[in-house]
C-alpha cells in the first residue's frame, strides 16, 4: 500500500530527529519541504495516467473530448490542465480513438488549447482522448472530519456534479475519494467544495457509471498517494536533505553553532546530490522523451 501523507511526515520526523530537536515542526516539514519537492519530483518523473494507479481507481486514465467541426483545437478542462506537467508528443493525444494500434497525433499546445496537426478539420462530435502527465497526488486532508453524507438530488448516469447533504463542516478538498452506496466505482473530487449548512455541491471524475438515488449514502476518504515505493524513498530523502541544509543556513547567525554549520549543510547536500543520493536515484527512473512523427491524416 502507498504511504499516506501522515505516514511520510512521520518518516521524515524520525529522519530529522524531531523527538529531541524542535527545529522542524510538522508545518515546516510540509510547507518548506514536502510541497516544493513533490513538484520537482513530479516534473522529472510525472504521474502518467495512461494506466490507473493500482491503489486509486478514481484517477482517470484519460480525458475525453469531442471535436466541434470548425477547428482542430481542443480546449482542456481545468482538471486536466491544472496539475499537468506536460502533454507528451509520444502518447499524449489519441485520434481517431480506440484503434488497434492506437492512433496518436502530433499537436501543438498553447496553455489550455491543444491543436491537432491534421490536414483536414475533423467533423463535429468526433472523440479525442488526451493523456496528461500530472503532478503526483499526496493528499494531506479531506477538509472535514465528518466523512459520511448523502445524495440530495437524483443524479443520472454520466453526471459529474453531485449535490450532497448531511455533511459536517469545513470543506471537501480536491482529490478526495468519494463512493456511493450501491456503486462500486471510486470517484474523485476535482475541485474544493465548501460545506454550508451541512450541504455541498461537488464535481467528480469520472462521470457516474450508475445513477445516484436520493438519500444514497456517500462516503469520503483520502485519495491514495500516486507515489511508487521507489519515489517515496527518494521523496523522503530529498525533503530531509533540503530541510537539513536550510537548518544549517538559519544557524549562520549563531556564533556558538560553529563548525556544526558545515556538518549539517554537507550532510543535507549529500542526501540530495551525493553518490547514490536522491537526485541520482530519480535520474535512474526518468525516461527519455521521444517525439515520433505521427500521421497528419
Amino acid at each position: 500500500m502507498p504511504l499516506t501523507h501522515a505516514e511520510i511526515v512521520t518518516r521524515l520526523e524520525a529522519k530529522l530527529w524531531v523527538a529531541t530537536n524542535t527545529q522542524w515542526t510538522s508545518a515546516i516539514i510540509i510547507a518548506d519541504g514536502m510541497t516544493p519537492i513533490l513538484k520537482i519530483i513530479s516534473r522529472r518523473v510525472p504521474f502518467v495516467t495512461t494506466q490507473r494507479h493500482p491503489g486509486d481507481r478514481a484517477v482517470p486514465i484519460r480525458g475525453g473530448y469531442t471535436t466541434d467541426g470548425t477547428t482542430r483545437d481542443i480546449i482542456l478542462t481545468d482538471w486536466d490542465f491544472e496539475d499537468m506537467v506536460k502533454l507528451a508528443q509520444e502518447n499524449g493525444v489519441e485520434y481517431e480513438v480506440d484503434q488497434s494500434p492506437k492512433e496518436f497525433r502530433n499537436f501543438t499546445q498553447n496553455g489550455k488549447i491543444v491543436t491537432l496537426e491534421l490536414d483536414d478539420i475533423p467533423e463535429a462530435a468526433e472523440s479525442v482522448y488526451i493523456y496528461p502527465e500530472r503532478l503526483h497526488i499526496l493528499q494531506q486532508a479531506i477538509g472535514t472530519t465528518d466523512t459520511a453524507g448523502a445524495i440530495t438530488t437524483l443524479a443520472a448516469i454520466g453526471a459529474t456534479s453531485l449535490v450532497l447533504k448531511s455533511l459536517g463542516t469545513g470543506t471537501i478538498n480536491k482529490y478526495t475519494k468519494l463512493t456511493i452506496a450501491g456503486d462500486t466505482t471510486e470517484y474523485m473530487v476535482t475541485s474544493i467544495a465548501t460545506i454550508a449548512g451541512n450541504a455541498a455541491t461537488v464535481t467528480i471524475t469520472p462521470g457516474l457509471v450508475a445513477s445516484a438515488a436520493v438519500d444514497a449514502v456517500v462516503t469520503l476518504a483520502l485519495a491514495d498517494s500516486t507515489l511508487t515505493p521507489a519515489l517515496e524513498e527518494i521523496f523522503i530523502e530529498w525533503v530531509a536533505g533540503e530541510l537539513i541544509q536550510d537548518y544549517a543556513i538559519k544557524k549562520l547567525s549563531e556564533a556558538d553553532f560553529g563548525s556544526g554549520i558545515n556538518v549539517y549543510f554537507t550532510m543535507g547536500k549529500d542526501m540530495i546530490d551525493g553518490k547514490g543520493g536522491a537526485r541520482e536515484q530519480l535520474r535512474g527512473l526518468e525516461r527519455a522523451d521521444r517525439y515520433p512523427n505521427h500521421s497528419r491524416v
